[in-house]
């Protein structure tokens, strides 16, 4: 029934965030809609971001997690590209899971993630 899932939010500044998403997350853009960029992360899935949306920012609300097989490899590349991220990659045994977070530049926490 359904096709394809985009995730809009918040932003306040379209050029930073098309920045971090393009360059530091390698997401192709998709489609610019002038006050919203959505980015593809593979053929069913998207993220947006638009500046007539609020930002809403809790401590980590939202997460956006980011399937990957190769979790240290990503963590290298961000670290790379000069990102720090809040820790480095653990199992976390509760969700049996290995992963790590870190924050784009709206301040969103972003988790890199492989279930175990």
């Amino acid at each position: 029934m359904y096709k394809e899932f985009i995730l809009f939010l918040g932003t306040e500044n379209l050029e930073e965030t098309d920045r971090f998403y393009t360059e530091v997350l390698d997401l192709e853009l998709y489609k610019d809609q002038k006050t919203c960029r959505i980015y593809k992360i593979n053929d069913k899935a998207s993220i947006g971001f638009c500046t007539h949306i609020n930002k809403t920012l809790d401590v980590r609300s939202p997460i956006l997690t980011l399937i990957v097989e190769d979790v240290d490899k990503v963590y290298e590349i961000l670290l790379s590209k000069g990102i720090k991220a809040e820790d480095q990659p653990k199992v976390n045994e509760k969700f049996n899971i290995y992963h790590f977070f870190l924050k784009d530049n709206n301040g969103y926490t972003l988790e890199i993630q492989k279930f175990l």
